[in-house]
Parts: C-alpha cells; sequence; structure tokens
C-alpha cells in the first residue's frame, strides 16, 4: 500500500492510497490518533490485517469518537485490503461514537476503556460488537444487526473489572450470534414504547451478574 502525501498538507493528517482517493483529518490529531492512523498506514505487513492498539504506557490515553469514525467508515472502507477488526485497549473514548444508520465491515473490540459519552449503533450493520471492563454511560442498540456476537462482558484478563454501563436500549435488534451480558452491571434496560422490544438472536442469550 502506497500513501502519497498531497501539497500543502500537514503529513499526520492526509494519507492516499496510490489511487484518486483523498482522507484528510481537519484538526490536530491526539497521540493515539496518529499512532492508530500509523498502524492502518502498515497494514499491509500485519498477516491478521487488524487495527490492534492499547494506550498503555501513553501520557494521553485520549482517543476522539470521531476520529474513530472517520477512520473506519471513510479510510479503511477504501482500502484494498480487507481489514478484519479494530481492537482498542485501555484508550479513553472521547466525545460520541456514532455509527448510528451505518454499515461496518470489520469487527469492533473495547477492552478495559472509558467512554464519557455515548456509543451509538441506532440501525447500524456491524461485524461484531464486544465491549469487555469497560465504564460507559449508554450504548444506543435500537435495531443494530450484527452478523456475529455482541458481547458486553468482563475481560478474559485477570483481575479485570465487570463492565460497567448506565443505559441500554436494544429494541428491535437482530444479533447473528450471542448476545453475551455476563460480567456486566447495567443501570437500566429500557424499551422504547414506541417499538416493539424484540431481539432476534441466531444462537443463544448468555446473562450472570445482570
Amino acid at each position: 500500500m502506497e500513501f502519497v502525501l498531497c501539497e500543502n498538507c500537514d503529513q499526520n493528517r492526509v494519507g492516499r492510497l496510490g489511487m484518486s482517493e483523498q482522507f484528510i483529518w481537519p484538526t490536530e490529531m491526539l497521540p493515539l490518533e496518529q499512532e492508530l492512523l500509523e498502524l492502518f498506514h502498515a497494514i499491509e505487513q500485519d498477516n491478521f490485517r487488524t487495527l490492534d492498539l492499547s494506550a498503555t504506557g501513553y501520557s494521553d490515553p485520549r482517543i476522539t469518537g470521531s476520529f474513530i469514525r472517520w477512520l473506519l467508515l471513510e479510510v479503511v472502507v477504501a482500502s484494498p485490503f480487507a481489514i478484519s477488526a479494530l481492537r482498542l485497549h485501555n484508550a479513553v473514548i472521547a466525545g460520541v461514537l456514532d455509527f448510528s444508520g451505518k454499515a461496518l465491515p470489520i469487527a469492533i473490540s473495547f477492552d478495559n476503556c472509558v467512554f464519557n459519552d455515548d456509543i451509538d449503533f441506532t440501525d447500524a450493520a456491524v461485524r461484531m460488537i464486544e465491549v469487555s471492563s469497560c465504564t460507559l454511560g449508554r450504548i444506543l442498540a435500537d435495531r443494530v444487526t450484527t452478523q456475529g456476537t455482541f458481547r458486553i462482558r468482563r475481560s478474559r484478563t485477570t483481575n479485570s473489572s465487570l463492565s460497567s454501563i448506565k443505559h441500554l436500549r436494544r429494541c428491535g435488534a437482530t444479533i447473528g450470534g450471542n448476545l453475551d451480558l455476563r460480567g456486566s452491571l447495567f443501570g437500566s434496560l429500557q424499551a422504547d414504547p414506541a417499538f416493539p422490544c424484540i431481539w432476534q438472536m441466531a444462537q443463544k442469550w448468555q446473562v450472570t451478574h445482570f
């Protein structure tokens, strides 16, 4: 994969796929965002084609929800390589992570992350969703469709904490794999009275510490 910088553009903000696509992130990147973009630049060398990044050791563990959305919905989808997953560990997700109404062709996973705003999967289509030992306010997932499992659970690592979610909306969701809520604490599981609260699951429902 060849990246060519355009003229008069910040090297940290612009990449090109050797074709006509040009992608510009309009603001200065945070350190973790720069590292994630570098991982994408080097994806050709990764046999598993995953974007896997831990914020451990970073003085600033933040990454913005808007940057993740831009990277996945504008840059990754145009890649000539099939990228399988995004995995973030120990990061602070700043701002809303909004995938409402969008199709995400990769699996997304957050491990031991803190979200300071909502995750919105309303009417989205995602390969797989995993939220492990994370702390966040709301997950909005009405009418979401996943090809695989939807997990909100305790991380598999030793001495991990429970996932803590204040509010989960999930009416009309279609889950292609398991719905796994083991090791999670919820403040509320609320339905919208305007919609029937129905889950369609291809496999099984797993709930403990609920």
